[in-house]
């Protein structure tokens, strides 16, 4: 009996120690991570300061010093974590003098200056420097006025980082004048209106830097401040510092070189992200910390096994705090329950983006049907047939049908707006048709395009809003009356006196521009009216939207461009629009089109891949009425059949992503393992079907498109074929 009692008291402790031991555990990871979601709240909360004082610089075209410590001045007294906010402005060696002038107006001995160790020193000559220009607060810190921060190596790295990413950049570990730990933020400029979108423009571009001072220390204190006393050890760790890591020790905080108990080897490692930086918090319990925790229950079970007087008191209370340990595990699981339901509810948004994503890949499939029959009706009618004027009704509402269909691409993320050369004549040329049934009947719209025009880098659909907006515009103003508008296209060359003469000009350098100018002779305007037409909301008409010229002037200045507005009433007015000329080569135009009119005559097939009837049958037609065969397949695995059997015969393949069975992707690379020479144009209304369009494919066609976007991509296709050796026959005849 005594045996069986010990092994059974034995026993029951170890069960008892091995739960306690895992309460501990799981008690010591929900305090941590309460400790790291309030540092990491924390963090981001200074460093979000110094995104807040960026829209400082976003909406005042000219922050003094007084304008920045005013803005400034609270932030701090809110924040205390925060120990200053500076802007260092980038200077070239070559404006050194001149800045150096330009401090000494406020401060009589302002220089740019570097460390050194007897003090600060006029800086070495270097290329550029980031000087402290503005710095807040200012007392206490007058010798760090001028001085280059890009002169010492953590700093400079830390700037250079920021420059060319774009993004708030910490730097490593620094000591303060305060003798404690912390660290610089800084957050780039750059010129207004200024490219960003490569390393190269980012680096020419940048303009200075604001930077936030913090301490490490107060940092940390702050967040804990409001939760209980409990003797957890902090540790903060640079992990992209292997050298020299340690941003901060509780330990240290408490007194230097203070001993203190551990318990064991047990501690938790929690990532923590600061400006690019990869930082770690690492939480250490202390004999302190455990000793709250742990109870007498496994002893007290031991001792209850021998002493058989005391077992029914030992096992009462054994399960009271069993129970108590379960109502806090049933707390953490409600709280587990609540985070999970936060999950789901980001899930069902997800659902509705993807909902949303599926419905436009239906519908543009239903606009390719609709738009792609009416184009090849409209190309098979003429000049005077009767129902040339409603297939041009279908083409337009179909194209803004597409329009939405693009904005619910953008709503479930699939979406962009795509900067290329465009040829502005060509483009108001394709737009004619749809201008012309747009204008009151009564009014006459001629265009008189340059041919020769150079392209401008833009988005087709924004530039077809404005073209859209000026010539319905100049229509009204006709108010049903007989006119004329006329549309002009021109490369000029623009002087400083005329850019300071138009909207958005004054940023502009004098040069080549590419002139689109819309002239009617409608009402006209007066002054009054003239200098108000640009504003939002602003209309001359009883009825009006009012947002057309104001979207127009916001367009023409997303593209770096300007605009002019010259009204007489009684005679009309002309809008002149003047946007970059680009050297670069739009697709499909000049010598290399006329190269691929000649490599398309020859025979052969364009094979159509696409998991739509209507899409396949619509886009036979325009295969065919360039003289070429068609062969439709409604899928990857037919598709391959059909390769495989015509050979040699197959010159183009028009290829749709989504598609059962064998979906696009993986049809591309059958087809690159059987015919490696053969193009392949990516067909699809998913804008991210471009990034599979630039892995080597002949091209990129989006849905719904027309006749001549197709044939256009073929004709490029065609010409791509650099190892085509075969002699050029007679085009096959059309069934």
């Amino acid at each position: 009996m005594l045996l069986v009692g010990l092994a059974s008291s034995v026993a029951l402790w170890r069960l008892l120690l091995d739960q306690e031991e895992r309460f501990v555990e799981s008690r010591f990871r929900l305090d941590t991570e309460e400790r790291a979601i309030g540092i990491r709240e924390q963090l981001a909360d200074d460093l979000g300061s110094l995104q807040f004082l960026s829209s400082l610089y976003d909406v005042h075209p000219d922050v003094t010093r007084d304008v920045f410590a005013e803005f400034v001045r609270p932030i701090l007294e809110r924040r205390p974590t925060i120990q200053g906010f500076g802007w260092n402005p980038r200077v070239v060696a070559a404006e050194r003098d001149a800045h150096e002038a330009a401090g000494r107006l406020d401060f009589p001995t302002y220089a740019i200056t570097q460390r050194a160790p007897d003090g600060m020193v006029p800086a070495t000559e270097r290329p550029e420097y980031v000087v402290v220009h503005y710095l807040e607060p200012y007392a206490g810190n007058e010798s760090a006025l001028g001085f280059d921060v890009a002169s010492e190596p953590r700093r400079l790295a830390a700037l250079s980082n920021a420059r060319d990413t774009g993004k708030l950049v910490s730097t490593a570990r620094i000591d303060l004048v305060q003798g404690e730990h912390g660290f610089l933020a800084f957050l780039p400029r750059y010129r207004r209106d200024a490219p960003t979108e490569t390393l190269e423009d980012r680096r020419a571009n940048v303009e200075g830097y604001l930077v936030g001072v913090f301490r490490i220390g107060d940092i940390v204190e702050s967040a804990l401040a409001d939760l209980d006393g409990l003797a957890i050890d902090v540790t903060l760790l640079d992990a992209d510092a292997p050298d020299d890591p340690l941003l901060y020790d509780t330990r240290l905080r408490s007194g230097v070189g203070r001993e203190v108990e551990r318990a064991g080897d047990q501690r938790r490692t929690v990532p923590l992200a600061c400006g690019e930086r990869n930082w770690s918090l690492v939480f250490r319990p202390t004999e302190e910390y455990l000793a709250g925790l742990r109870s007498r229950t496994p002893l007290g079970a031991l001792l209850a096994g021998l002493m058989i007087t005391v077992l029914f008191a030992s096992y009462l209370t054994a399960l009271r705090k069993r129970t108590e340990r379960i109502e806090e595990v049933m707390r953490a699981e409600e709280e587990q329950r609540r985070l999970e339901h936060h999950v789901q509810h980001a899930q069902r948004l997800e659902g509705l983006e993807i909902l949303a994503g599926g419905i436009a890949h239906d519908f543009n499939n239903l606009l390719m049907c609709v738009l792609g029959n009416a184009d090849l009706a409209l190309r098979k009618q003429g000049p005077g047939t009767t129902v040339r004027h409603e297939l041009t009704q279908i083409s337009l509402a179909a194209t803004q049908a597409a329009d939405l269909v693009r904005s619910m691409l953008t709503y479930a993320g699939k979406g962009r707006h795509v900067v290329e050369p465009i040829d502005l004549s060509q483009l108001l040329g394709e737009m004619a048709g749809v201008l012309r049934v747009s204008i009151s009947k009564s009014a006459e719209l001629r265009c008189e395009l340059d041919p020769g025009l150079a392209a401008v880098e833009g988005d087709a659909s924004q530039l077809r809003q404005v073209c859209m907006n000026l010539i319905t515009n100049a229509s009204d103003a006709l108010e049903d009356q007989p006119g004329t508008i006329v549309v002009r296209t021109s490369t000029v060359k623009a002087d400083r006196r005329e850019l300071d003469g138009m909207l958005l000009g004054n940023d502009l350098a004098p040069g080549f521009y590419v002139c689109a100018e819309v002239t009617d002779t409608g009402c006209g305007m007066t002054a009054e009216t003239s200098a108000r037409i640009f504003d939002p909301f602003f209309t001359t008409k009883f009825q009006g939207r009012g947002l057309g010229l104001a979207a127009v002037l916001g367009i023409v200045r997303g593209h770096g461009g300007a605009i002019r507005l010259d009204s007489t009433p009684g005679v009309g007015t002309r809008v002149r629009v003047l946007l970059p000329a680009s050297r670069a080569q739009v697709p499909g135009k000049g010598e290399e089109t006329r190269d691929a009119l000649g490599a398309a005559e020859r025979a052969g097939f364009v094979l159509i891949v696409d998991d739509e009837d209507g899409v396949r049958e619509v886009a036979s037609g325009m295969v065919e009425e360039m003289g070429l065969h068609a062969l439709p397949a409604a899928d990857g695995v037919e598709a391959l059949e059909l390769v495989e059997k015509h050979a040699d015969d197959v010159l183009v393949v028009v290829l749709d992503l989504t598609m059962p069975r064998m979906d696009g992707r993986e049809t591309l690379r059958e087809l690159r393992r059987l015919r490696p020479d053969l193009p392949v144009i990516i067909s699809s209304g998913y804008q991210e079907a471009e990034d599979v369009a630039e892995r080597g494919v002949a091209g990129f066609l989006k849905k719904p498109y027309v006749s001549s976007e197709l044939h256009a991509k073929i004709r490029a296709a065609v010409a791509s074929r650099t190892d085509d050796t075969r002699p050029a026959r007679p085009l096959a005849a059309r069934k």
